[in-house]
């Protein structure tokens, strides 16, 4: 009996510091600094930005994820999922349209600046 006790004790003991030690081990990966593996593209709100050429016929590629806007006036874009041609009246010069586009139609009174 007294022998299982011993066994016992050594057991708790010996799984005691394996806990202990597994508390250490996270507390450094805590502490350690992340390494990021993406690319800038994907933690930045905009990786680049590039003039925007009034056309009805080409595609913007890659697809417009904003555009701010440089001069006050309409902003006609076809959307880049349904390439619906939806306009905006009256923007405002300075302001950035947080939608995302495949054209930027003639129709534009406006001037502006593709951001993805």
């Amino acid at each position: 009996m007294k022998l299982k006790r011993l066994f016992l004790s050594a057991a708790l003991f010996l799984g005691a510091l394996a806990i202990l030690d597994m508390g250490d081990a996270l507390r450094h990966d805590v502490e350690a600094q992340p390494e990021l593996h993406e690319p800038n593209s994907s933690i930045a709100p905009y990786a680049e930005a590039v003039a925007l050429v009034e056309n009805d016929t080409t595609l913007i590629s890659p697809p417009c994820r904003a555009m701010y806007v440089s001069t006050v006036g309409d902003v006609v874009v076809d959307m880049q999922r349904t390439g619906t041609s939806i306009t905006f009246t009256a923007v405002p010069a300075g302001v950035t349209l947080p939608i995302r586009f495949k054209r930027f139609k003639v129709a534009s009174t406006a001037t502006g600046v593709c951001l993805y």
